[in-house]
């Protein structure tokens, strides 16, 4: 983390904007006195005007572009942390479980898919010689070999579902960081399911690099992502192009032919091959100077001795001689698919306790049907050691309940993944409100006016339950100790804050904002907006964003009781409730009370001066600021009310077990299902292991639950 300038300017205003509110609170409740008029006057112009001056300069900081190092250094640290992130997630999918299976690929016959040879070859004088160097063949472990022959490193790769295009982008993602050259741009395999084609390719990359490794920022500067885009270091492996919806389709082909005729740039490119080549013919356009291959089925002996039939003796010896016996049946077909191979091997192979036996596929009428369904039991059966202290253990018919509910929500939105914080929005706003709403009352009923307590509770209520979406993960980290910085900003704080008291003229105000001065100055010096080095997935971020709220959240809290403490000395359950508004609520609450309190003073000054009319009219503004708060805060996801880890413990973790849609410990669950083979996760996002087993399981959930 390095401190910069422009960081100790907002340092300096945020405290001074702290400690301002503070002795303005104070002001308008009454509790300073022996204050000259118009030092009240000039208090609330300098508070607003300083706290405007340090949120523009906080929106201004997320711009900064921070000195960049040489680029090969942040290739280098790309490299790692991808390779790690695939590495992992290939031996969680079970791709060399023993060993990749040998899927076999070729140049596609299909017409008019792919571009002229001569364009693929980038030569022209090429043309004669268009068969022997344009096709493409092999299997999956020799797909690096076939990406380099094509000149401009531009790939299809077709397929039926569950052929096997994910792993095979999955085995080319991991052969390219493994034998990289250094003048090779670093591929990132991304799922095309997140992107809207409304955005620009390069657009929606810089994206998902910033998200999905946000310490390259940190460690390189924030416009690296950018550079490192623009400057062609990156190759995407796009995966799944038939995910998105067919005039999508259409569009995102269009988007990606845009951003290959501004650059020479590699790219791959996975899509079912019936959808690919609808998708282009909409379009009336291939993709520019890209070789087109297409996965084969699985022959019979492959499959069999993939599934481990002379290992088991003969186990598999009745399906076998079903597929031989009926080549182009449906078992033969279920079998000549990688997916459902898979599957089957995760469904029969011993040590799964399951009383079933491969000799069932034989009868059954559909057996891919039949594999789809019985995956769950199976995975569930497997003794998959849980990570952790708490060992837990889930019954399939649960597990099949649980997954069933979040496929049927998957499905629902556009996009085919989900990250922990987004089931917050799935929560209906009459829940949300209704939780936030009966929290706070409860809070504040017994020990607050009941006007106030009203005002809060419905102002956070709205605030929290209205907004569709949640908040962000916080992206910082809170570092406590002694270094320079922090007791640079604590003396400072302390300074201002005793300076500013000083004002009133009364002990009281001294302490007041001086005591707020330190915990503000504190808070500013031990937030820092640096990332830990290892990947980012979905527990990281769980972490990552609990810890920023609970220690921001108790050093908000500690600020806010003291206040009231200092303010009310004989009422000491005021500062507790106080604290544990702030802890939860943040800024609403806060911001809430001392609106509606400040407004009621002035009102009331107002009307004893002025009469009742004006008094009427102040009223009003001070309704329609609250109003205008609410507004702020539910136009746009944001985390004035609520950190992303909050809501989650409040909302998400609370209504689904209640309602029985999810277990209590959801977070062991969904871990529990990546490494089951049931989820797979990209970056802190998960996904079902493929399409067809959420449409199976959405499918499923509304024919159970109609």
């Amino acid at each position: 983390m390095h401190w910069r300038p422009a960081q100790n300017t907002v340092l300096a205003l945020s405290v001074v904007t702290a400690v301002l509110l503070a002795l303005a609170g104070n002001l308008a409740t009454n509790t300073v006195q022996n204050m000259p008029s118009w030092w009240r006057w000039a208090i609330w112009i300098v508070l607003v005007v300083v706290a405007g001056a340090a949120l523009f300069l906080e929106r201004m900081k997320a711009h900064r572009t921070a000195p960049v190092g040489p680029l090969l250094d942040a290739e280098k640290f790309l490299v790692a942390a991808v390779r790690r992130e695939w590495v992992d997630e290939a031996l969680l999918r079970g791709v060399f479980d023993p060993a990749p299976l040998p899927v076999r690929f070729h140049t596609t016959r299909r017409r008019d898919v792919g571009d002229h040879a001569a364009s693929v070859l980038g030569d022209e004088r090429l043309r004669p010689l268009r068969r022997a160097r344009a096709r493409l063949t092999g299997d999956v472990t020799g797909i690096l070999a076939a990406f380099r022959s094509v000149p401009t490193r531009r790939l299809v790769v077709l397929g039926e579902a569950g052929s096997g295009k994910s792993v095979l982008a999955v085995l080319l993602t991991k052969a390219l960081l493994e034998d990289r050259d250094p003048d090779e741009p670093v591929p990132v395999l991304l799922p095309l399911a997140s992107w809207n084609p409304d955005d620009h390719l390069h657009t929606w990359l810089k994206r998902r690099l910033a998200d999905d490794h946000p310490a390259l920022t940190e460690k390189f500067g924030a416009d690296v992502v950018e550079r490192l885009v623009d400057e062609q270091r990156i190759l995407p492996v796009l995966d799944g192009l038939d995910e998105l919806e067919p005039d999508v389709r259409v569009e995102a082909l269009r988007k990606i032919n845009q951003a290959l005729a501004e650059d020479k740039a590699n790219i791959v490119i996975t899509c079912r091959a019936n959808e690919f080549e609808q998708a282009v013919k909409c379009l009336g356009n291939v993709v520019s100077g890209a070789a087109v291959v297409e996965l084969e089925p699985v022959p019979r002996d492959t499959a069999l001795a993939f599934l481990g039939s002379d290992a088991e003796n003969g186990r598999w010896r009745l399906v076998a001689d079903k597929i031989s016996a009926d080549e182009h049946g449906p078992l033969a077909h279920a079998l000549g698919n990688p997916l459902m191979i898979s599957l089957a091997r995760a469904i029969y192979r011993p040590g799964t306790r399951s009383a079933e036996d491969p000799d069932t596929l034989v009868t059954a009428t559909d057996p891919r049907a039949d594999l789809l369904a019985g995956f769950i039991g199976g995975a569930y059966r497997a003794d998959i050691p849980t990570a952790g202290p708490a060992k837990r253990r889930w019954s399939p018919a649960s597990a099949q309940r649980w997954l069933s509910f979040l496929a049927t929500e998957v499905a629902a939105t556009d996009a085919k993944d989900f990250a922990w914080w987004q089931l917050r929005d799935r929560v209906p706003r009459t829940a949300r409100i209704a939780f936030v709403a009966l929290g706070c009352a409860a809070v504040m009923l017994p020990v607050f006016r009941i006007d106030l307590a009203l005002v809060v509770t419905a102002v956070c209520a709205l605030g929290v339950g209205l907004p569709r979406r949640g908040p962000e993960p916080m992206r910082l980290r809170i570092r406590f100790g002694l270094g320079r910085r922090r007791l640079e900003s604590v003396v400072a704080g302390l300074g201002l804050g005793v300076v500013i008291g000083g004002v009133t003229r009364s002990i009281e105000g001294v302490l007041i904002c001086g005591a707020l001065g330190v915990v503000a100055g504190l808070l500013a010096g031990s937030v820092t907006y640096d990332e830990p080095d290892g990947a980012v997935t979905a527990r990281s971020v769980l972490l990552a964003d609990r810890a920023g709220s609970v220690r921001t959240g108790w050093l908000l809290a500690a600020a806010a009781g003291l206040a009231m403490w200092l303010a009310s000395p004989d009422t000491p359950v005021l500062a507790v409730v106080s604290a544990v508004l702030v802890f939860f609520l943040r800024w609403l609450a806060l911001v809430t009370a001392f609106v509606y309190i400040a407004g009621y003073q002035l009102a009331r000054q107002i009307w004893l001066g002025f009469g009742t009319e004006v008094a009427v009219l102040v009223s009003l503004g001070i309704a329609g600021a609250v109003a205008a708060l609410v507004w702020l805060m539910t136009s746009r996801p944001n985390a004035l009310a609520m950190t992303a880890w909050t809501q989650w413990v409040l909302l998400t973790r609370v209504w689904y077990p209640l309602t029985g849609r999810l277990p209590w410990a959801l977070p062991a669950f969904l871990a529990d299902a990546h490494r089951r083979g049931v989820l797979q996760q990209v970056g802190s996002r998960y996904q079902f292991r493929h399409l067809a087993l959420l449409d199976h399981l959405a499918t499923t959930s509304e024919r159970d639950h109609p």
